[in-house]
């Protein structure tokens, strides 16, 4: 989504975007290899072929039309608009929300858990996409571009509907903390197991309320 028909950033974790180094035709064609190889990596033998499918429909759902490219497409058709705080949600949900969502699924799918794990790690999950999307919003308005990794702005300048937007920095902040405690609340039924995942969300999310002052 950095390409120049979509969010048209040059900097991506502080490094040049690829279409910036290789030019926009080697910038898709390097995406469509990485997802098609991703599939590839997700049907190399394991115990459970069964299961094994299972996975890869659940990674297909998430990066597709219901998912990532959906929530990507309602974005761009949302540019320029006064959208609400019930289609943001939907936007995000989609577009960042799946792929975190279905990362935490497969892991717990392929270690085993039953069907109460993993109705607690998909609860877990939703919150959290949730509370990184509005965190990554943040980023964009108030971090340099040595911290952020990405032009500053650039989702306002594109007229993107974003938290700030709709709620500014500190309505904003206010929604991503919530949603980070009620992902971390969710996982409370696993005990000791989850201590990792709380982990990974606190320290995924606390640069941006540490810059942003608490």
């Amino acid at each position: 989504d950095d390409l120049p028909a979509m969010d048209d950033d040059e900097l991506r974790r502080g490094q040049p975007t690829n279409h910036i180094v290789y030019g926009g035709g080697m910038a898709i064609l390097a995406g469509d290899g990485l997802l098609t190889e991703a599939f590839g990596v997700l049907l190399r033998p394991v115990a459970d072929p069964a299961l094994q499918m299972r996975v890869v429909a659940e990674v297909a759902l998430a990066a597709g039309y219901t998912g990532m490219v959906g929530g990507q497409a309602a974005d761009l058709m949302a540019e320029g608009l006064q959208a609400e705080e019930e289609l943001l949600h939907s936007i995000h949900a989609r577009k960042t929300g799946a792929l975190i969502r279905s990362s935490v699924r497969a892991g717990a799918l392929l270690g085993g858990g039953c069907d109460k794990d993993l109705a607690t790690l998909t609860a877990f999950a939703s919150r959290f996409g949730l509370a990184f999307q509005i965190a990554d919003d943040v980023k964009d308005e108030i971090m340099p571009e040595t911290v952020s990794g990405k032009t500053g702005g650039s989702d306002r300048e594109a007229g993107k509907v974003t938290y700030p937007s709709l709620f500014g920095i500190e309505g904003s902040l206010g929604r991503c903390r919530e949603e980070l405690e009620l992902s971390v609340a969710a996982l409370r039924g696993l005990g000791g197991r989850a201590a990792m995942l709380e982990l990974v969300a606190r320290d995924s999310i606390a640069p941006v309320l540490e810059a942003a002052g608490g």
